[in-house]
Protein backbone atom coordinates (compact mmCIF):
# COMPACT_ATOMS: atom_id res chain seq x y z
CA UNK A 1 0.00 0.00 0.00
CA UNK A 2 1.25 3.76 -1.11
CA UNK A 3 0.77 6.75 1.76
CA UNK A 4 0.02 9.55 1.89
CA UNK A 5 -2.01 6.79 4.71
CA UNK A 6 -3.25 9.82 6.95
CA UNK A 7 -1.74 6.81 9.49
CA UNK A 8 1.75 7.00 8.78
CA UNK A 9 4.02 9.62 10.83
CA UNK A 10 6.14 10.52 7.82
CA UNK A 11 3.13 10.99 5.06
CA UNK A 12 2.18 14.13 5.85
CA UNK A 13 -1.42 12.77 6.78
CA UNK A 14 -3.56 13.94 3.95
CA UNK A 15 -1.00 15.87 2.34
CA UNK A 16 -1.64 14.31 -1.20
CA UNK A 17 2.30 13.59 -1.05
CA UNK A 18 3.35 9.81 -1.27
CA UNK A 19 6.67 9.66 0.70
CA UNK A 20 6.45 5.90 2.15
CA UNK A 21 5.53 2.81 1.36
CA UNK A 22 3.65 0.82 4.32
CA UNK A 23 2.42 -2.86 4.92
CA UNK A 24 -0.68 -4.23 7.49
CA UNK A 25 -1.81 -5.60 9.67
CA UNK A 26 1.28 -6.65 11.81
CA UNK A 27 2.85 -3.59 11.96
CA UNK A 28 3.99 0.04 9.86
CA UNK A 29 7.00 -0.32 8.15
CA UNK A 30 8.26 2.72 6.38
CA UNK A 31 10.78 2.97 3.97
CA UNK A 32 11.86 6.75 4.15
CA UNK A 33 12.07 8.73 0.80
CA UNK A 34 12.88 12.13 1.99
CA UNK A 35 15.73 13.42 4.01
CA UNK A 36 13.62 15.30 6.30
CA UNK A 37 11.89 12.13 7.15
CA UNK A 38 15.15 10.43 7.95
CA UNK A 39 15.83 13.36 10.32
CA UNK A 40 12.41 12.92 11.61
CA UNK A 41 12.60 9.14 12.43
CA UNK A 42 16.34 10.17 13.92
CA UNK A 43 15.52 12.60 16.48
CA UNK A 44 12.28 10.65 17.03
CA UNK A 45 13.87 7.41 18.16
CA UNK A 46 13.28 5.36 20.18
CA UNK A 47 9.68 7.00 20.68
CA UNK A 48 7.57 5.98 18.32
CA UNK A 49 10.62 5.21 15.76
CA UNK A 50 12.29 2.18 18.11
CA UNK A 51 14.66 0.88 16.31
CA UNK A 52 15.22 -2.38 19.41
CA UNK A 53 12.93 -4.35 17.34
CA UNK A 54 12.42 -8.12 17.49
CA UNK A 55 14.77 -9.14 14.96
CA UNK A 56 17.03 -6.93 16.23
CA UNK A 57 16.92 -7.73 19.39
CA UNK A 58 17.13 -11.18 18.42
CA UNK A 59 20.31 -10.87 16.21
CA UNK A 60 22.25 -8.49 18.41
CA UNK A 61 21.51 -10.63 21.78
CA UNK A 62 24.05 -13.26 20.44
CA UNK A 63 26.47 -11.13 21.35
CA UNK A 64 25.55 -7.55 23.08
CA UNK A 65 22.49 -7.95 24.71
CA UNK A 66 22.88 -4.81 26.29
CA UNK A 67 23.63 -3.08 23.77
CA UNK A 68 22.21 0.85 23.04
CA UNK A 69 20.41 -0.66 19.99
CA UNK A 70 18.08 -2.91 21.65
CA UNK A 71 17.58 -1.36 25.12
CA UNK A 72 14.05 -0.17 26.17
CA UNK A 73 13.61 3.45 25.78
CA UNK A 74 14.31 4.01 30.12
CA UNK A 75 17.43 2.31 29.85
CA UNK A 76 18.45 3.79 26.12
CA UNK A 77 19.28 7.37 27.02
CA UNK A 78 22.15 6.92 29.87
CA UNK A 79 23.75 4.24 27.93
CA UNK A 80 23.92 6.16 24.85
CA UNK A 81 25.20 8.87 26.71
CA UNK A 82 28.01 6.90 28.06
CA UNK A 83 28.32 5.60 24.46
CA UNK A 84 28.79 9.16 23.03
CA UNK A 85 30.72 10.09 26.11
CA UNK A 86 33.65 7.66 25.57
CA UNK A 87 33.34 8.22 21.77
CA UNK A 88 33.76 11.68 22.19
CA UNK A 89 30.61 12.55 19.77
CA UNK A 90 30.81 16.03 20.62
CA UNK A 91 34.34 17.00 20.24
CA UNK A 92 35.68 17.87 16.28
CA UNK A 93 38.81 16.83 17.36
CA UNK A 94 38.79 13.22 19.58
CA UNK A 95 41.11 13.00 22.68
CA UNK A 96 42.35 10.16 21.48
CA UNK A 97 42.97 11.59 18.09
CA UNK A 98 46.74 11.52 17.35
CA UNK A 99 47.49 8.30 18.96
CA UNK A 100 44.74 6.61 16.74
CA UNK A 101 46.44 8.43 13.86
CA UNK A 102 49.75 7.36 15.01
CA UNK A 103 48.58 3.76 15.30
CA UNK A 104 47.18 3.66 11.63
CA UNK A 105 50.04 5.18 10.48
CA UNK A 106 52.21 2.02 11.95
CA UNK A 107 50.34 -0.32 10.55
CA UNK A 108 49.76 0.86 7.11
CA UNK A 109 53.12 0.51 7.39
CA UNK A 110 53.37 -3.16 8.07
CA UNK A 111 51.30 -3.57 5.14
CA UNK A 112 53.28 -1.62 2.42
CA UNK A 113 56.22 -3.18 3.79
CA UNK A 114 54.75 -7.07 3.69
CA UNK A 115 53.23 -5.77 0.25
CA UNK A 116 56.41 -4.75 -1.20
CA UNK A 117 58.02 -8.08 -0.50
CA UNK A 118 55.41 -10.02 -1.69
CA UNK A 119 54.40 -7.96 -5.05
CA UNK A 120 51.05 -7.19 -4.00
CA UNK A 121 48.34 -6.50 -0.83
CA UNK A 122 45.86 -9.01 -0.76
CA UNK A 123 42.50 -8.83 0.83
CA UNK A 124 44.11 -11.66 3.61
CA UNK A 125 47.18 -9.06 3.87
CA UNK A 126 45.17 -6.17 4.32
CA UNK A 127 42.68 -7.61 6.79
CA UNK A 128 45.23 -9.02 9.07
CA UNK A 129 46.57 -5.46 9.46
CA UNK A 130 43.64 -3.40 9.74
CA UNK A 131 42.61 -5.78 12.99
CA UNK A 132 45.90 -5.07 14.56
CA UNK A 133 45.09 -1.79 14.19
CA UNK A 134 41.50 -2.04 15.24
CA UNK A 135 42.60 -4.07 18.83
CA UNK A 136 45.26 -2.06 19.45
CA UNK A 137 42.84 1.42 18.83
CA UNK A 138 40.15 -0.06 20.93
CA UNK A 139 41.47 -2.38 23.58
CA UNK A 140 45.18 -1.08 23.66
CA UNK A 141 48.43 -2.27 22.09
CA UNK A 142 48.39 -5.13 24.08
CA UNK A 143 45.77 -6.79 22.40
CA UNK A 144 47.51 -6.06 18.79
CA UNK A 145 47.87 -9.92 18.14
CA UNK A 146 44.79 -11.13 19.82
CA UNK A 147 43.01 -12.57 17.48
CA UNK A 148 41.01 -14.79 19.60
CA UNK A 149 39.03 -12.13 20.40
CA UNK A 150 37.62 -10.83 17.02
CA UNK A 151 37.49 -14.77 15.84
CA UNK A 152 35.20 -14.60 18.89
CA UNK A 153 33.16 -11.85 17.79
CA UNK A 154 33.42 -13.16 13.90
CA UNK A 155 31.50 -16.28 15.29
CA UNK A 156 28.81 -14.61 17.46
CA UNK A 157 28.16 -12.15 14.21
CA UNK A 158 27.47 -15.42 12.31
CA UNK A 159 25.15 -16.97 14.55
CA UNK A 160 23.53 -13.57 14.86
CA UNK A 161 23.28 -13.18 11.12
CA UNK A 162 20.42 -16.23 11.87
CA UNK A 163 18.69 -14.29 14.71
CA UNK A 164 15.90 -16.29 16.35
CA UNK A 165 16.53 -19.55 13.98
CA UNK A 166 19.98 -20.35 15.60
CA UNK A 167 20.37 -21.00 19.46
CA UNK A 168 22.03 -18.31 21.57
CA UNK A 169 26.58 -20.22 22.49
CA UNK A 170 26.36 -18.29 26.07
CA UNK A 171 29.07 -19.86 27.17
CA UNK A 172 30.81 -18.47 24.17
CA UNK A 173 28.97 -15.29 24.41
CA UNK A 174 30.47 -15.37 28.33
CA UNK A 175 33.92 -16.07 27.28
CA UNK A 176 34.27 -13.18 24.23
CA UNK A 177 32.64 -10.45 26.72
CA UNK A 178 35.12 -11.81 29.53
CA UNK A 179 37.62 -11.30 27.52
CA UNK A 180 37.01 -7.60 26.76
CA UNK A 181 36.58 -7.01 30.11
CA UNK A 182 39.99 -8.25 31.18
CA UNK A 183 40.78 -5.78 28.13
CA UNK A 184 39.01 -2.96 29.96
CA UNK A 185 40.38 -3.48 33.21
CA UNK A 186 43.50 -2.64 32.15
CA UNK A 187 42.31 0.29 30.76
CA UNK A 188 45.29 1.04 28.74
CA UNK A 189 46.45 4.56 28.05
CA UNK A 190 45.71 5.69 24.91
CA UNK A 191 42.96 3.38 23.96
CA UNK A 192 39.08 2.98 24.21
CA UNK A 193 39.60 0.73 26.83
CA UNK A 194 41.13 3.93 28.68
CA UNK A 195 38.12 6.17 28.34
CA UNK A 196 35.87 3.52 28.67
CA UNK A 197 37.22 2.71 32.97
CA UNK A 198 37.00 6.91 33.52
CA UNK A 199 33.37 7.72 32.04
CA UNK A 200 31.26 7.39 34.71
CA UNK A 201 28.25 5.08 34.47
CA UNK A 202 25.01 4.48 35.82
CA UNK A 203 23.73 1.17 37.45
CA UNK A 204 22.68 -1.02 34.41
CA UNK A 205 24.86 1.00 31.92
CA UNK A 206 26.62 -2.43 30.73
CA UNK A 207 29.66 -0.79 29.94
CA UNK A 208 31.53 -3.62 28.38
CA UNK A 209 28.59 -3.72 25.25
CA UNK A 210 28.99 -0.97 23.85
CA UNK A 211 32.54 -2.40 22.83
CA UNK A 212 31.37 -5.33 20.71
CA UNK A 213 29.47 -2.37 18.53
CA UNK A 214 32.18 -0.36 17.77
CA UNK A 215 34.67 -3.78 16.83
CA UNK A 216 32.61 -4.70 14.21
CA UNK A 217 31.48 -1.07 12.75
CA UNK A 218 35.41 -1.40 11.88
CA UNK A 219 34.59 -4.56 9.59
CA UNK A 220 32.62 -2.38 7.15
CA UNK A 221 35.25 0.81 7.72
CA UNK A 222 37.71 -1.96 6.09
CA UNK A 223 36.08 -3.27 3.13
CA UNK A 224 35.43 0.37 2.14
CA UNK A 225 39.06 1.28 2.60
CA UNK A 226 40.19 -1.93 0.71
CA UNK A 227 37.95 -0.95 -2.18
CA UNK A 228 38.82 2.17 -2.28
CA UNK A 229 42.69 1.23 -2.64
CA UNK A 230 41.27 -0.96 -5.56
CA UNK A 231 39.93 1.62 -7.28
CA UNK A 232 42.93 4.08 -7.02
CA UNK A 233 44.97 1.29 -7.88
CA UNK A 234 42.87 0.59 -11.16
CA UNK A 235 42.75 4.93 -11.90
CA UNK A 236 46.29 6.25 -10.92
Amino acid sequence: MRGPCGGCRLCGRGTGRARCYFEQPARDVALVLFAQDMHGVLFESPQPFNPANAEKRAALEHFQPHGVLVSDPMARPERRRFNEEVLDSARSIRRLGEAIVAKVGQEADGMLAAARRSGALTWDGFAEGWWRMVRRVVLGDGARDEELVTDLLADLRADANWAFLKPKRKRRRERFLGALEDHLARAEPASLASLVSSAPAEPGTYPTEPVPQWLFAFDAAGMASFRALVLLDAHP
